[in-house]
């Protein structure tokens, strides 16, 4: 489908995961015109859901700011970053239920067969340990970068790949976590990352064995429901 390669290809060139909401990937595919009315309200769409997806504040400016140059004319740099700071207070959430007008505009453009959000409405689910309960508790302004994309997209995604459901034991090494999230290996912040998460509560975790006469995995498995963080935690 058109609408799926372009998705691709736009969380491809702002680096960006892959389970980001379709229509607001759509969005940052589109330029806008001040005589359309919709530069400002697309720009805090996509801050929101930049935060929603463990962007800090830094990313979503690079990141609006490059879609920023394709409208005519552009908002600019003051106005993308009131944008970023309003839609970081507060734990805002457009999503497919929401009366939005151009959620629904952009709503309207998608494949439903491979949006995982429409699906989850329509079937009246909630997602268990949603990211709901990871923004909604503050974990991406406790966890470090390499913590947020070990937890928030290799280990979903490892579920995902293993066809289990989240908190199932997962078997993984240290290289697939980081090829998945694009973090280095050689420096051992796969490890030391895993490490902290299991200290958070966030996570279980024994290591495997990386040597060649006795190699196992480690063994990994996400606290679901997830914890609200403490003091303890915080502090780590």
């Amino acid at each position: 489908m058109e609408n799926l390669e372009a998705i691709k290809q736009i969380t491809k060139r702002y680096t960006l995961p892959d389970y980001i909401k379709p229509c607001v990937a759509l969005m940052l595919k589109d330029n806008f015109r001040k005589s359309e009315g919709m530069r400002d309200r697309v720009a805090f769409i996509i801050a929101t859901e930049l935060r929603r997806t463990g962007k800090d504040d830094d990313v979503a400016k690079k990141v609006l700011n490059q879609w920023d140059q394709k409208n005519h004319p552009p908002l600019g740099f003051r106005i993308i970053q009131h944008k970023i700071k309003s839609a970081y207070k507060k734990e805002y959430t457009f999503g497919c239920n929401s009366r939005d007008a151009i959620m629904g505009t952009y709503c309207e453009k998608i494949n439903k067969d491979f949006c995982i959000y429409y699906k989850e409405l329509s079937q009246g689910r909630r997602r268990v340990g949603s990211d709901r309960d990871f923004i909604r508790y503050g974990w991406p302004r406790v966890l470090s970068p390499v913590e947020r994309q070990i937890y928030y997209m290799s280990l979903p995604e490892l579920e995902k790949r293993r066809g289990i459901k989240p908190g199932d034991k997962i078997y993984s090494n240290h290289r697939e976590i980081a090829d998945i999230c694009g973090v280095s290996l050689g420096d051992g912040s796969v490890g030391k990352s895993l490490e902290k998460l299991r200290g958070r509560g966030l996570i279980t975790y024994k290591p495997g064995e990386p040597y060649r006469w006795r190699s196992t995995a480690s063994e990994i498995r996400r606290i679901i429901p997830i914890p609200k963080p403490n003091s303890k935690t915080k502090d780590e």
